[in-house]
Order: C-alpha cells, then sequence, then structure tokens
C-alpha cells in the first residue's frame, strides 16, 4: 500500500481501532487479523439495528454475528458492486448500473431489481429504492405459497386438497418445523411421500383381516368381524387376570401371605379420608379378587370394583364366544384356552403399519391414495419453488442495499468502537438513558441473565446499577446495566426509582435491583475515610446517649415506684441531686478537655496544629488516592459487553471524559433565574482571610514587602495594525517562618479593531515553614481567558512544597498538593459546541518545579513548571510553563523577557492545545 493508503488506527481508551469511514477501508479490514479487531463475536439480541441487515449477517442462524461472517459480508459486498459510492453515502438507493453482472449473485440482483422496477411502472429507471424492495417483498410474502418445496393448505383452491394438505401436516407433521408464522407452514414432497407411503402400508396391514366368502371365521380371526373388539376386552383385564393367577399360585404354596398380597394401608396418605385420586390408585393395585388356593376365578363373588366393568365386557365378548358357554367361574386351563386363542391375531396387532395415519381411517385413506391428490400437491410444490426463486431473488437486492446503508456503521461498532468514544453518537449495544438520583446515565446494556453478567462485570472496577426496566402490559420486564462512572454515589441504592428512556424515546418505570460497588471518583475515595470516621464517631455518640438515657429511665421508674414512702422522698431528693453533680462533673470535665485543647494549640503554636493537621489528612488521604486513581485507570467498559455475550479483544478503558458524557448532571436553563446560598468561593475567602491575618501577624518583624511591576507594549501600523499591552504585578514577603506571595498577569490586544488577546490570571499562595526547607501551602488562582473562551477558571488547594536547594544565588524547590477546579467556557458562538457542558469542576493533582538562578546581584533567571492531571483521568491536565530571564538597569527599572507555554490537554470546542507567548517588559521596582 502506498503512504496515502495505509491503515490509519485511532487510540480510544489505551487501544487501537481501526479507523474506517470509507469503502475503502473497508477493504483493509479483509487483511487485518482478528486480533487487532475489538470484538470477534456478539449476540444479535444485544445489537440495535435493521433486523433483517442483522439476519443477513447471521448466515449460520445461530443468532450470533461472528467475525467470519462479517468478513464474508464485506467481501461479497465489494465483489458484488463495481462502483462504491453508494457504500460511502451510506445510501438507501441502488443503482443496477453499477452492480458486478459477471458475479453470479449480481446478474440476479440485476434481473430481479429491473423486474420489480418494471412491476412498479419505473421499467425505464436504473434506480431502486430500500422501500420500493420492501414494497414488492411484502406483496410477495403475502402470497401463499412463497416458501421453496412447501405447500400450504391455503395454496389450494380445492377444498379437499387444503383438507389433504391438513391431514398430511396433522398425522406425519408440517415443515418448516420450527417456523413461529403457522401460516408459512406446509407440506413438502418428502413429507406427502412419507404420508402416502404410511397410507398404503396401513391399507396393506388392514386387508390381512379379510375374511374370505363363504367363511366365518380364519386363523387371523378367530371370532370372526367380531374379532377386533373381543380382543380390545380381552386385552382390556389380561394383565390382572394374569397376575390373580399368579397370585392363587402363590397362595396354594403358603397361605400366609394372603394379607401381604393387599397394598398396604399406608399408601393411602392424605388426611382426607374422601380423597377420590387416592382411593382410584389403591382400588387399581389391589387383587382382581380374593385370591386361594382353589386356583379359580369366581365370578358370583366379589370382583374388585375397579375392574368390575371390564370383567364383565370380558365375559360376554370374549368366556361365552371362545368357550362357547356362559360360565360362573374361570380356571386356569380355561384362561390358558382364550391366550391361545388370540394369538395369531396378536402377533398381527403388535406388528401394526401405518399407525401415525391410522386416526384418519381407512376410508379417507382410501380417497387420497388417488393420483389426483398427489399430482394437485406437486403443482403447488412446484409452484412455491418459483415463488421462492422470485423471492430469494428479491432478497439479494435487499441485502445490497441494507449492506450500503449499515455495513460501515456496524463495523464502527464491532471491528472498531469509535461510536461508543464520540459524545454525539450512540453504540449499537446501547438500549437508552437512566434518570435517577437527579442524573442521566447515558449508557446501559441489556442483560439476559443477571447473576452471570454480574459475576463477569465484577472484574470492570465500574460501579454498575442494574434497573428493572417495566414494560407495556404486554410485555415482559427486562434489565439493563448502567455504569456510574462521575460524580459520587449519590443516594444511589438498591429499590431506589427512576425513568428510563429507551433510544425510541419511549419512558419506562425504573427499579434498581442490584448494585456492584467500586469507587465513582478519587473525591469521593477522599471523602471516605472521614465519613466512615464520622460514622463511627456518631454511632459511639449516639450508644452513649442511649445508654445514659436507659439509666435515668431506670432511676425515675425506682424513684416514682417508691413514692409512697417518705424515706422514699429523701431518695428521690439524692437521686436529684446526683444527677445535677453528675451533670456537673460531666460538664466540668468537658470545660477542662477544651481548656487542655486551647492550651496545648497556645504552647505548641496554630501554625504547627494546622501544619500536624495537614499531615493526619494527607497521610490518610495520600495512600486512599492512589488506590482508588489506580483502580479508576483500571476502569473496564469491556467487561460490561463480556457479560452479555460479547467476544472482546481490546480492552475498553473509560477515559474521564467519556465518564462524564456517561454520567452527567444536566445545567439548568442558561436564562434561569437561581438563588443561591453562600457560593464556595466565599468559604474559600473567609479561609483564606484568617490564614492572611495569621500570616501578617507572623510576617510582623521579618523583612517588607517587594513589589515589582512590569509593562510591555507591542505596536504595528501600515500593513499591519496591532496593538498588545500587557501588565505584569508582583508582591512578595518572605521572613523566617512565613511567605505571602502575590501575582497578577493581564494582556489585552487588537489587531484592525478586533480583539486578539484578552487575559488575565491573579494568583496567591502562602507558605508556612515547619522546617529550612519543608513548608506547607495553600494556594489558589483566578483567571479568564476570551480568545481560549474561558470565562473564569477558579482553582485552590493546600499541598506540601520543599526546597531541594535553598542558597542565596540559587534555590530549586518542588510543590505536591491537591486543587479543586472549577471551569466555565463561553461556547455562545461555538458551531462545534454541541451537547458539551459549558461549566465543569475537578479535584486535579499539583505538581510544580521552581528554579531560580542569579547570575549576578542585577541579573536572574527562573523556570516554571506547573502540572495539574486529573485524579480521575491523567489524560486530561493542564500544564503552565514559564522561563524568564530580567537584569537591571539601575535600582528602580529592570528589563523583563518572558517565554509562556499554556497546555490544555480538553479546550474548548475548535480551538488549539498550545497558547505560546513571548514577551518584553520594563520593569519597576517598588
Amino acid at each position: 500500500m502506498s503512504k496515502k493508503n495505509k491503515m490509519t488506527f485511532d487510540s480510544y481508551g489505551r487501544a487501537y481501532h481501526l479507523r474506517v469511514t470509507t469503502s475503502s477501508d473497508l477493504e483493509y479490514i479483509l487483511a487485518l487479523d482478528e486480533a487487532h479487531w475489538v470484538a470477534t463475536d456478539a449476540p444479535i439480541s444485544s445489537i440495535n439495528g435493521d433486523a433483517q441487515f442483522l439476519d443477513y449477517l447471521d448466515s449460520d442462524d445461530n443468532h450470533h454475528v461472528m467475525c467470519v461472517e462479517l468478513r464474508d459480508a464485506i467481501k461479497w459486498q465489494l465483489e458484488i458492486l463495481n462502483d462504491y459510492a453508494g457504500i460511502d453515502a451510506r445510501s438507501d438507493q441502488l443503482n443496477l448500473g453499477v452492480v458486478n453482472k459477471n458475479f453470479e449473485d449480481g446478474a440476479k440482483v440485476i434481473m430481479s431489481g429491473g423486474k420489480m422496477l418494471r412491476e412498479l411502472g419505473k421499467g425505464n429507471e436504473k434506480v431502486i429504492t430500500l422501500e420500493q424492495v420492501r414494497t414488492i417483498k411484502s406483496r410477495i410474502q403475502k402470497k401463499p405459497n412463497n416458501l421453496a418445496g412447501v405447500a400450504t393448505p391455503s395454496a389450494a383452491k380445492d377444498e379437499k386438497i387444503r383438507e389433504f394438505i391438513m391431514d398430511m401436516m396433522q398425522t406425519v407433521g408440517a415443515v418448516p418445523e420450527d417456523a413461529e408464522d403457522d401460516n408459512i407452514k406446509g407440506i413438502s414432497a418428502e413429507k406427502m411421500d412419507e404420508f402416502l407411503a404410511e397410507a398404503a402400508a396401513r391399507i396393506e396391514w388392514h386387508k390381512q383381516t379379510a375374511i374370505p366368502a363363504g367363511s366365518r371365521v380364519t386363523e387371523l380371526m378367530p371370532l370372526g368381524e367380531r374379532t377386533h373388539s373381543a380382543y380390545q376386552a380381552y386385552l382390556g383385564v389380561r394383565d390382572k387376570i394374569d397376575q390373580y393367577f399368579a397370585q392363587c399360585e402363590a397362595v396354594s404354596f403358603d397361605g400366609r401371605i394372603t394379607d401381604r398380597l393387599k397394598p398396604p394401608a399406608e399408601q393411602l396418605t392424605s388426611d382426607e379420608p374422601g380423597d377420590m385420586e387416592q382411593l382410584k390408585v389403591f382400588m387399581e393395585d389391589s387383587p382382581l379378587a380374593e385370591p386361594g388356593a382353589h386356583q379359580m376365578l369366581r365370578f358370583v363373588e366379589p370382583i374388585n370394583p375397579y375392574y368390575a366393568t371390564a370383567i364383565q365386557k370380558f365375559r360376554v365378548e370374549v368366556m361365552m364366544p371362545v368357550l362357547g358357554q356362559s360360565l360362573k367361574n374361570l380356571s386356569k386351563e380355561d384362561w390358558l384356552t382364550i391366550k391361545s386363542a388370540f394369538e395369531v391375531y396378536e402377533k398381527w396387532y403388535v406388528d401394526k403399519k401405518g399407525g401415525s395415519v391410522e386416526k384418519l381411517g381407512l376410508e379417507k385413506l382410501k380417497v387420497y391414495l388417488d393420483e389426483r391428490f398427489k399430482a394437485e400437491v406437486a403443482g403447488l410444490i412446484e409452484k412455491s419453488n418459483k415463488n421462492a426463486l422470485v423471492l430469494d431473488n428479491i432478497n439479494l437486492v435487499e441485502k445490497v442495499i441494507l449492506y450500503q446503508v449499515h455495513l460501515i456503521d456496524f463495523v464502527n461498532n464491532f471491528v472498531s468502537f469509535p461510536h461508543l468514544y464520540d459524545p454525539d453518537s450512540r453504540a449499537v449495544f446501547e438500549m437508552g438513558t437512566l434518570v435517577i438520583d437527579g442524573r442521566r446515565l447515558n449508557f446501559s446494556v441489556k442483560v439476559h441473565d443477571r447473576k452471570e453478567h454480574a459475576a463477569i462485570a465484577k472484574t470492570s472496577d465500574i460501579y454498575i446499577v442494574y434497573a428493572e426496566i417495566a414494560t407495556a402490559a404486554d410485555e415482559d420486564t427486562y434489565t439493563v446495566a448502567v455504569p456510574v462512572t462521575y460524580g459520587t454515589k449519590g443516594n444511589l441504592c438498591v429499590g431506589k426509582r427512576g425513568v428510563f428512556i429507551d433510544l425510541q424515546g419511549n419512558l419506562r418505570d425504573a427499579k434498581v435491583v442490584e448494585i456492584i460497588e467500586n469507587p465513582i471518583s478519587v473525591g469521593e475515595t477522599l471523602v471516605a475515610p472521614f465519613r466512615r470516621l464520622g460514622k463511627l464517631v456518631t454511632g459511639k455518640i449516639e450508644s452513649m446517649t442511649t445508654a445514659a438515657e436507659k439509666k435515668l429511665d431506670a432511676a425515675a421508674t425506682a424513684a416514682v415506684g417508691g413514692a409512697p414512702q417518705p424515706i422514699q422522698q429523701d431518695n428521690k431528693g439524692l437521686m436529684a441531686g446526683g444527677l445535677l453533680m453528675g451533670g456537673g462533673v460531666a460538664f466540668a470535665a468537658v470545660t477542662s478537655a477544651i481548656t487542655f485543647f486551647v492550651k496545648t494549640i497556645s504552647s505548641v503554636g496554630w501554625q504547627k496544629t494546622l501544619g500536624g493537621i495537614l499531615m493526619a489528612i494527607l497521610a490518610v488521604m495520600a495512600p486512599a488516592s492512589i488506590m482508588a486513581l489506580l483502580k479508576l485507570r483500571r476502569r473496564d467498559l469491556s467487561s460490561i459487553l463480556e457479560g452479555v455475550g460479547w467476544a472482546i479483544n481490546a480492552r475498553m478503558r473509560l477515559t474521564f471524559k467519556q465518564g462524564r458524557v456517561f454520567t452527567e448532571t444536566p445545567p439548568l436553563p442558561k436564562d434561569a433565574h437561581v438563588t443561591r446560598g453562600v457560593h464556595w468561593l466565599l468559604w474559600v475567602l473567609l479561609v483564606a482571610t484568617i490564614l492572611l491575618c495569621g500570616a501578617l501577624k507572623g510576617l510582623a518583624n521579618e523583612p517588607d514587602w517587594k513589589n515589582n511591576v512590569a509593562f510591555g507594549l507591542n505596536h504595528t501600523q501600515g500593513n499591519s495594525d496591532s496593538s498588545v499591552y500587557n501588565v505584569d504585578i508582583n508582591s512578595d514577603r518572605k521572613g523566617s517562618k512565613h511567605e505571602l506571595l502575590f501575582s497578577g498577569k493581564f494582556a489585552y490586544g487588537k489587531t484592525k479593531d478586533e480583539v486578539s488577546e484578552d487575559n488575565g490570571k491573579f494568583s496567591s499562595q502562602y507558605n508556612c515553614l515547619w522546617s529550612e526547607r519543608v513548608y506547607g501551602f495553600v494556594s489558589g488562582d483566578y483567571a479568564y481567558d476570551d480568545i481560549a473562551r474561558i470565562d473564569y477558571r477558579y482553582t485552590a488547594g493546600p499541598g506540601i512544597g520543599c526546597y531541594l536547594i535553598k542558597k542565596d544565588k540559587e534555590k530549586f524547590s518542588l510543590e505536591l498538593g491537591a486543587v479543586y477546579v472549577e471551569e466555565k467556557l463561553n461556547l455562545t458562538n461555538s458551531v462545534d459546541a454541541a451537547g458539551v457542558d459549558d461549566t465543569t469542576d475537578s479535584i486535579n493533582l499539583r505538581l510544580v518545579g521552581r528554579y531560580e538562578y542569579k547570575f549576578t546581584e542585577v541579573a536572574l533567571a527562573w523556570e516554571v513548571i506547573e502540572y495539574l492531571p486529573q485524579f480521575d483521568d491523567f489524560n486530561t491536565f493542564l500544564i503552565n510553563y514559564e522561563l524568564g530571564l530580567e537584569a537591571a538597569v539601575n535600582s528602580k527599572l529592570s528589563l523583563r523577557f518572558v517565554f509562556e507555554d499554556k497546555y490544555d490537554s480538553d479546550p474548548a470546542p475548535g480551538l488549539k492545545n498550545n497558547d505560546i507567548v513571548i514577551k518584553s517588559a520594563l520593569v519597576c521596582n517598588l
């Protein structure tokens, strides 16, 4: 391949996905090893799409789309077309002129497409649409005989032929057996041959019972025409009479076993003595009559009522004709005579032929053997072959068009998954949006076996909610798995209800039935230890309060119970005094504890106390944040899909940006009026003011403030009219224990009356030195940039710093902390901002390196790099870099040269990542 046409892979979720946007990219798939496909197998039940398109892909009818089937579909589509413009355009129209007539299926498509156009009265046209194809197809399918090799009852115009087909279907079976629609079931040539063979065999078998003229009986028919009914009467009691004579023989050998031959009374287990079902079973298992050594069945003695009717029929239809007389007893010898009389007939009966068609009767079977019936049905079967051939060719035309429309999009949800990572697209396996707990959970998959899915999904490291979705009254409920990928757990719990909006816009009731717990964000994990501590303390206080209340109730009860006795009045007073004393002691203990706490802080110093608290907090947060960060980076969407039957090759890592798309809290309407409480920024300012007051007190006897202002101007006029102004303000005060640093940077510029630069940044930082080199700090920034469409960006948070080098001429420090970042973008006139949230917030790591070197007392250089990756996704980050040189002109003025690079990995839509500024300025030291 040429460099121009080589394969291109895009990185999504730390995996590489083949870029497929045109028909030429489909050719690459044929050569791409399946190991580089994102998926290699998917159940059709989990895919949203055109059902007929998916059916064409599923060539082996196993209800799965496999990689080999998709590869065959691509190859077939590329071979049947000479021009791929329709594929690139996802067109639902097929130009028959671009179909490859030298390809076998291509010739059929051209013929069938032309025939359909002529039928629609558009014989002069060459383009046929999917709608037109499906219109013709629907007409053909409504015809009664459109399944190849199958004659349906509705296809027969003759009532007798229709009845013939239905009788065959009911006896030897209909085809196709697995068809859900009974209207397409019928009879095939093979089934008809089977039926006629069975009918002929049945008739031939029954001919053996014929009695020749002049004869009344035969060896097979010992009772003549009555043999059939007599044999059925004999068959009805044969086993029971055999059992009776066997029991008689046993009794003649040992008369003690007579009672043991009866079924045990315990067989009647029901508490209801009138239980008819148990009584019936008991009588059926009981002997025919009382067995005796006489070995004679005596009809004058009691006969088991369960068999009385059958025995009477046997005596009339069998004993009298066979033995020639009516007997009151049946001896064993007579019984053997009767059995011998039916031996030949029984052998014939057991060798029955044509049992499957027996219920139709001999007369109907003889009629069906008429050649006319077979010929009529054979004609219908031949006609069905012609209709099916037409339908098969129509299906080929539909297949080509459906592949044109859907093939590229399906590939992008199978070979590659760009749609999953695109906020404006839906992947084929997505089911809809769950609205619950004030959030929209936009990613969901349908789950058929929740237990099996959960076992696999637990390896995803994702917080997953299983919700049961209620459907229309005539449909079953179903379950979806919904990952929660941003924010916190909130009020999510089993039993919580919400609303599910499917892809068609239908609203359904939803109920949480199971949750797989995993970290959702680093912020939630950082707070978790303190929440657990709070619950522990609260629980301890509640238990102590409960115990105290019980003691108080017990004491009060005892006092009230003894009220009538005078001595108890004294006890009551003592009890009240004791309670008062106990309360005073408790109050004194609390007061002493508070006094000790305040005294300790005063002796240690509030700075060291604050530093100790911060260190303790960081000691808890650091390992928790590292573990949470590692787990969040391992979050894998592939496990969610594998749980519903997909075979996934690539690990589908969840990015932070994607997490915010899958789980979002929609902003209020822009023109809405909101009454707010105290903004978080006011609390930050309050804390900062307290810290500032403490710092100023600590700096009372330290060196004074160092202030300077830098002015820069760049102006051109002529071919290019532009002006750029910048002002930098720096103010710091550094003591032995405290450091305060403030800075402000502002720039404004115009080019031909159009604003080309308008930005500013105000920064502040307070350092509390715990030793000569180690310090704790709190920092805050406020920035705006009109060109970068940043309305504002707040940054605030604590951290720890260390001077690795601290000399008069050279200083090098590193700072590590965590900051809260809130940013609002101005997307009013942005055409690329559809679906983008204009206000975002996050918890970021803050890593800063500062290096300063003094060449002389009047010349210095510095370098600062600030790296702020989001805890939830290190691929989303900010980098601020500054390189500066400054040389003094005199004691009040100096020249400054600065290079700045501001990098945003996720800029406003349509903008570049980098903003580079090179500026020179005159500095005035105040």
